[in-house]
């Protein structure tokens, strides 16, 4: 946490330095989706920030967006979740900075978890390897294009194990993870943040109010 406190010091920075209340909701938007959130991208991809540090940062974001400085309070009867939607979805298109945070978390994890790629042997030839595998695969629980389970794991789940022998084997070499809410199986950051943050479906009047031609201070 040490060595992560600079770093917010230095975005906490970048807000006293912006003349915020002389400046417009719109303007202040643009500079905390850009400037803030570029900013801490990286931050993201490497650290698992604690949750206090990720709530101090979000909190100034909210203080700077609404009364243009991170030292003032106002009442505000919006809550903060509602901003961080789409804007499609009637939100302001900001993003929660902790959901972020875990969705690059949860994208790292899987790139260690997916084999046959440089990311993945690296990583788990310095991280994983004197703790054991990983996970297990399903290869040593076939033989001959048939299912081959314990005989210990048939006696306690045989449900299960019926289950498991109707499933066809496919003929491939090596087994492959995928992730079963991406439609793809092989999911993005985006995908994970999306997973994370759940959608509040599309509103009907966020393309009329966001749409190409309105001067941003009206949009805001």
């Amino acid at each position: 946490m040490k060595f992560l406190r600079p770093i917010e010091d230095n975005i906490l920075a970048k807000f006293s330095k912006w003349k915020g209340e002389s400046i417009s909701m719109a303007d202040r938007l643009t500079l905390i989706n850009s400037a803030i959130s570029g900013a801490l991208n990286y931050k993201f991809m490497i650290y698992k920030w604690p949750v206090s540090l990720l709530k101090e940062m979000e909190s100034a974001t909210r203080r700077f967006f609404w009364t243009g400085s991170i030292f003032k309070n106002k009442l505000i009867s919006v809550a903060w979740a509602k901003t961080c939607v789409p804007r499609n979805e009637g939100g302001l298109g900001m993003r929660s900075l902790r959901a972020v945070n875990e969705g690059f978390m949860a994208n790292l994890a899987w790139r260690i978890m997916t084999p046959n790629t440089l990311a993945s042997n690296f990583l788990q030839n310095k991280y994983v390897s004197e703790f054991g595998k990983f996970r297990s695969g399903v290869e040593g629980f076939r033989s001959q294009g048939h299912w081959n389970l314990p005989q210990s794991f048939r006696n306690t789940f045989l449900c299960i194990s019926k289950d498991i022998d109707h499933v066809i084997i496919a003929n491939a070499s090596s087994d492959e993870l995928i992730w079963m809410p991406c439609s793809t199986g092989k999911p993005k950051t985006k995908d994970f943040y999306d997973h994370l943050h759940p959608r509040r479906g599309v509103v009907n009047w966020g393309n009329k109010i966001w749409r190409k031609g309105n001067q941003p201070r009206i949009q805001v």
